[in-house]
């Protein structure tokens, strides 16, 4: 068995086996309460690790969590999921890869990002449009990938909750919505660029989606708790790290979403979006694009 090293402490195994939920929900649950962990493969079974000074705080939460498990009435009938989610993967791919190189080239002779920057102090003058237009603006190559990687891999799980339609509208309402609260609360000279509100508002739909799932058996209850404990692992690893990323976008990204999520939230309203159209509400979220770029570029 290879125990992580850490300095002079020891750890003690609380888990073995193959059933893969019932470890992957005992990790999940111990990342949610911050005991360290350490889940390490043997011949035949898995072993999870925790320190011994948190084993019996480890054993304790993981008791009352089984317990509740094993007292939660039979799961209720669920709506039925709209697909695997990838066909949100050919337009998110294509706005933003579309957009970085209109401006990257300055195609029609414009400056695509001073057009389209989302400057605080012109929000505040009515130029509401740049809370849209940033979100298909990046930096550089490196900033373009990581939004195109991680708001993929969110995107298609949102899709797979309500859609591929309803999924990009989504982003960009929850992007546009959490630009503007990042404008008001900073001050007029701030100006943020990048799909990055958006990918975090995917998250904070997720969250709200999730929480408003009933309980009714230990897939709901592990997908209960997943999207919150990635989240803060996403938001904690890329959303405060660098000099030029704007933390408050990703938090306004985040509790925009979360606010959405719950709202759309309850089964019976889902299960309409699942099986409804997905070309009205993809359709709206390409033409508040358009529109958006429209009056950047006319404004100029």
């Amino acid at each position: 068995m290879d125990v992580p090293q850490s300095g002079e402490q020891d750890w003690q195994e609380i888990y073995r086996g193959w059933d893969r939920d019932r470890w992957l929900e005992f990790v999940l649950v111990l990342a949610a309460l911050g005991i360290d962990h350490w889940l390490t493969e043997e011949q035949e079974s898995f072993c999870l690790l925790v320190p011994v000074s948190e084993e019996q705080r480890a054993r304790r939460e993981l008791a009352e969590y089984q317990a509740e498990d094993e007292e939660l009435p039979p799961a209720a009938a669920d709506f039925p999921e709209p697909g695997s989610g990838s066909g949100f993967l050919p337009g998110y791919g294509c706005v933003l890869l579309s957009f970085h190189n209109l401006d990257r080239f300055r195609v029609f002779g414009f400056d695509w990002l001073e057009a389209g920057k989302a400057q605080a102090r012109l929000i505040g003058q009515g130029q509401l449009w740049r809370t849209v237009t940033a979100l298909t603006l990046h930096a550089d190559g490196s900033h373009l990938l990581n939004n195109l990687v991680f708001g993929s891999v969110f995107g298609v799980l949102l899709a797979q909750e309500i859609g591929v339609g309803w999924a990009g509208l989504g982003l960009v309402l929850s992007g546009a919505l959490g630009n503007g609260l990042n404008a008001w609360i900073h001050t007029p000279a701030h100006a943020s660029i990048g799909a990055s509100t958006s990918v975090f508002g995917a998250v904070g739909m997720l969250m709200g989606l999730q929480w408003r799932r009933p309980l009714g058996s230990r897939r709901s209850r592990l997908r209960r708790w997943a999207p919150p404990v990635i989240g803060a692992v996403f938001l904690g690893l890329l959303g405060t790290a660098g000099e030029r990323t704007d933390v408050m976008a990703h938090l306004t990204g985040v509790t925009v979403g979360m606010a959405m999520g719950w709202m759309v939230g309850s089964v019976r309203f889902r299960w309409r979006l699942a099986v409804g159209g997905q070309a009205v509400p993809g359709g709206t979220a390409l033409l508040i694009l358009a529109a958006a770029w429209w009056l950047a570029l006319g404004h100029e």
